[in-house]
C-alpha cells in the first residue's frame, strides 16, 4: 500500500492499525484512490475499525473488487444503514428539543454530536451516541427539566453526576449540561471550567446540519470544548479513533485569526496546551492535516506523540477494547490510588458522596461495584493487569503536565 506514515510506527501500534490511519487519512483528504491491500489486510481494517467505530468513514473509501470480501462490504454497508437512520432521529429530535426550550426562554446549545457532525461533508456518516445540551444559564436547570418532561422525557433511573441531568425519550438518550465538562481532578481547572461559562452567550452561534439549523459553540468554544472532551475520555477510560477524526474536521476549516487567538489563549490559561498539541501531531503525521492550518499553536514537536496514539489505539471508543482500565492516576503511589479510589466514590454517589460520615458505607459499595463489574462486563481482570495499565497510563499523564 501506498502511504505517507513513518514505518518505525508499526512496531508501536501494529501493521493493521497503520492500514486503518492510512485508510482514514485517505477519507479526511477525500482521496479516491485505492489502497492496495490484502483480504487478510482488509479483515484487519474492517475489524479495528468497529472498535474505534469509524467504520463508516472506511466505508466511504473502499472500493468492489476481488481483495475486498464481500462480508465485509456487507458489514460495512449494514453499519452505514444504522448510522444514517439513527443520526436522523438524533437529528431531528435534536432539532426539536433545542427548539422547545429556546421558546420557554431557555438558551442552549448543542455540544458534539450533531453540532461535531456538522462539520463533515456528509454528517450523517458521523456516529452520535446521544445529545447533549449544554445550558448557557445555570438557573434555567430545573425548568428545562421539566420542559421536556412535558415533551416526553424522562429521567433516568441512575444519574452518575454533578453538572448534568440524563433524560430519554424512545431509545434516544439526552444530557442536559450545566457547564461543558464534568469536573476534573484539579480544583484550579473546574473554577476555571464555571468562569467560562460567565462569556458563553457571547461565544454562540447557528450551524447547518443536514438543514437543521442548531446553537453551537463559536470556533474557539467549540475546538476548545472537544479538546476538554477528548482530555476527560482519556483521564478516564479512554477514547478511540472518532474523536481524533472531529479534530481533523475542525482545524481543516478556515478559522479567523481571532478565534485562533482565544483558542490559544483557553488552553494556555487552562494548561492543558500539551495535549492539544498531541492530538494535532497525530492529525498532522496521520491523517494529513496541513501544518500551516495550526502554526499558530506553536506545537511542541519533542513530545512523543506516538505513545498517545499507541494509547488511543488500544483503548477503541471509550475504552470498549480494554476492559482493565481505570482512572489514570497522576503517579503510581500508594496514596494516589486511594486518593483515586475516594474520588471514585464521589463519581458513584455525586449526592451521598457529600455526607462524609458515611464514607466508609460508600467505600464498601464502590469495592463491591468494581468487583461486580470485574467479573460480570471484565472477565476477572487480575488486579495486577490493573495495576500495569494504570502505571503505564500515569506515566503518560505525567508527560502532558497537566494544569501546572
Amino acid at each position: 500500500m501506498t502511504d505517507n506514515t513513518n514505518v518505525d510506527s508499526i512496531n508501536l501500534i501494529g501493521q493493521d492499525e497503520i492500514n486503518l490511519l492510512a485508510t482514514l487519512k485517505a477519507f479526511c483528504l477525500g482521496d479516491k484512490s485505492k489502497i492496495s491491500l490484502s483480504k487478510e489486510e482488509w479483515m484487519g481494517v474492517y475489524s479495528k475499525s468497529l472498535g474505534q467505530s469509524v467504520e463508516t468513514f472506511v466505508n466511504e473509501v473502499i472500493y468492489e473488487d476481488d481483495q475486498i470480501p464481500e462480508e465485509i462490504l456487507e458489514g460495512l454497508a449494514k453499519e452505514c444503514r444504522k448510522t444514517v437512520l439513527k443520526n436522523y432521529r438524533l437529528f431531528a429530535f435534536g432539532k426539536l428539543i433545542t427548539k422547545a426550550l429556546e421558546e420557554e426562554g431557555i438558551k442552549n446549545v448543542i455540544l458534539k454530536g450533531m453540532a461535531a457532525a456538522s462539520m463533515y461533508s456528509i454528517p450523517e456518516l458521523r456516529k452520535s451516541g446521544d445529545i447533549d445540551i449544554l445550558l448557557l444559564n445555570e438557573k434555567d436547570f430545573e425548568k428545562s427539566i421539566k420542559v421536556l418532561e412535558l415533551k416526553g422525557l424522562k429521567k433516568s433511573e441512575e444519574q452518575h453526576a454533578n453538572h448534568h441531568m440524563v433524560m430519554s425519550y424512545d431509545r434516544i438518550t439526552v444530557e442536559i449540561h450545566t457547564c461543558m465538562v464534568e469536573e476534573f481532578d484539579d480544583k484550579a481547572m473546574n473554577v476555571f471550567q464555571k468562569k467560562l461559562m460567565e462569556d458563553i452567550e457571547e461565544n454562540v452561534t447557528r450551524v447547518n446540519c443536514m438543514g437543521y439549523e442548531i446553537p453551537a459553540l463559536k470556533e474557539a468554544y467549540n475546538a476548545y470544548e472537544l479538546l476538554v472532551h477528548m482530555l476527560q475520555h482519556f483521564l478516564r477510560e479512554g477514547f478511540g479513533l472518532r474523536l481524533i477524526t472531529d479534530w481533523y474536521m475542525f482545524w481543516k476549516q478556515n478559522i479567523s485569526e481571532e478565534e485562533k487567538s482565544k483558542y490559544l489563549r483557553l488552553v494556555n490559561e487552562s494548561k492543558i496546551k500539551r495535549f492539544s498539541d498531541v492530538i494535532t501531531l497525530i492529525c498532522i503525521e496521520y491523517l494529513g492535516l496541513e501544518e500551516e492550518k495550526v502554526r499558530f499553536m506553536d506545537i511542541d514537536h519533542t513530545i512523543a506523540y506516538k505513545d498517545y496514539l499507541a494509547d488511543i489505539l488500544k483503548a477503541g471508543e471509550f475504552g470498549i477494547l480494554e476492559n482493565d482500565r481505570m482512572i489514570a492516576l497522576k503517579d503510581d503511589s500508594l496514596s494516589e490510588y486511594v486518593r483515586v479510589f475516594h474520588k471514585q466514590m464521589h463519581y458513584n454517589f455525586p449526592k451521598a458522596g457529600k455526607v462524609f460520615i458515611i464514607w466508609p458505607i460508600l467505600w464498601i459499595a464502590t469495592l463491591f461495584i468494581f468487583l461486580r463489574n470485574n467479573k460480570k462486563i471484565r472477565n476477572n481482570n487480575s488486579g495486577m493487569s490493573y495495576l500495569k495499565k494504570a502505571k503505564d497510563r500515569s506515566a503518560l499523564v505525567k508527560e502532558l503536565h497537566l494544569f501546572k
